[in-house]
């Protein structure tokens, strides 16, 4: 990966010569993201990994009381879904770095997906004492985009609401069309986001410091809005945080 391909002509030779660069660069982002990742997942599986060995010793132990066998059974199947999350995440996250994540674009109506995906939170939401509005637009709110990718930053940002906001903080997502784009909103109404997180907040492993989530959602959602020629954001105030996802009609 360190050597170069000098171009300095426009016949065969000079665009075989663009083409060997071109190779090469691509290798060598993968070769970051594999670095990368192997970097990340060893700081990020050590924890729950330790806790999993630690909770089975416990269960092992014969004095342990049937009530505090199933507490342990318990915070054994929290980590076991932490760690599919977190692989998961992992593995999204290396593809997009390497760009070798395909889109495949189609006409949506994000109205219809956005009402897809709200219907798939309602036992997360009946837990966590909240409630949630769909508002739509007028008309079909029609764009070509990759309705699956579209569908998993509306599921990580509605996770990410449920995740960090206290219980019974109600939720409202709306589609519509704006400005020649379409956008997608999830608004909570918790109580906001400060200052220096907001300015960190789209890092990968970037915690609020509340200890939860993997740190991954929101950063692999904003490299899926650009892969999509959009933008991810986000408006925080006292009271309500926003993360809209803005995308080409």
């Amino acid at each position: 990966l360190t050597g170069r391909f000098i171009v300095d002509s426009s016949d065969e030779l000079g665009r075989l010569a663009v083409a060997l660069d071109d190779m090469q660069r691509q290798l060598g982002q993968l070769d970051t993201a594999r670095k990368r990742f192997i970097a990340t997942a060893s700081h990020e599986l050590r924890t729950p990994i330790f806790s999993l060995g630690r909770f089975l010793e416990l269960l092992q132990d014969e004095d342990v009381d049937p009530d505090t066998q199933q507490a342990f059974l318990t915070q054994v199947r929290q980590q076991v879904e932490r760690l599919k999350r977190l692989a998961t995440d992992l593995l999204d996250l290396s593809k997009l770095e390497a760009g070798s994540l395909e889109l495949e674009r189609q006409p949506t109506d994000l109205g219809v997906l956005a009402e897809a995906v709200t219907s798939e939170f309602r036992p997360a939401l009946a837990r966590h004492e909240s409630k949630l509005q769909l508002r739509l637009g007028a008309g079909m709110v029609e764009a070509d985009v990759d309705p699956e990718r579209v569908a998993q930053v509306m599921r990580i940002l509605i996770d990410n609401a449920l995740t960090h906001t206290p219980l019974g903080t109600n939720m409202v997502v709306t589609a519509a069309r704006q400005d020649g784009d379409v956008r997608l909103s999830v608004r909570d109404n918790g109580g906001g986001i400060k200052r220096q997180t907001l300015e960190r907040i789209f890092e990968p492993f970037y915690s609020a410091g509340d200890g939860q989530g993997s740190g991954l959602g929101l950063a692999i959602a904003r490299e899926l809005a650009e892969r999509m020629d959009g933008r991810l954001t986000v408006e925080a105030q006292a009271g309500h945080t926003t993360f809209t996802l803005e995308l080409p009609a």
